[in-house]
């Protein structure tokens, strides 16, 4: 018998795709629920990943309840993007939110120095990690 798990860091997606074409005796364990996100989250990265026509087929679920809703906003420039960035963390600071309740993941590394001087910019107290 053949286990395999995928990690996201430095995952070939090329091997997982044909690893059952490769060990066809395998037998496959889709990790299919998550414990940290909620189910508006996954709603949304479902709708993402099945735009994939060569994914293997999954569908991620939670049993932490719905969540809150997921807002996306579109930006022109990396400088707007950061600008909403900050504007919203002090936004939710200022309404009670304690600063180390807020994280930032970003879509690409370029954009790290663009949020970090708009955080600078803006006062809010930031560390990276």
């Amino acid at each position: 018998m053949v286990f395999h798990i995928n990690s996201w860091r430095g995952a070939k997606i090329g091997f997982i795709r044909g690893f059952s074409k490769e060990f066809p005796d395998a037998q496959t364990f889709k990790l299919e629920e998550n414990f940290r996100s909620t189910g508006h989250i996954l709603d949304a990265s479902n709708a993402i990943i099945a735009q994939d026509q060569s994914r293997i087929p999954k569908t991620l679920y939670t049993r932490k309840g719905a969540g809150q809703p997921v807002e996306v906003l579109q930006f022109s420039y990396m400088s707007e993007e950061a600008d909403a960035i900050a504007a919203e963390i002090g936004r939710r600071a200022a309404s009670g939110c304690a600063w180390h309740d807020i994280a930032v993941i970003y879509r690409q590394n370029r954009l790290s120095r663009a949020i970090e001087e708009a955080l600078i910019q803006a006062r809010v107290p930031y560390e990276i990690g």
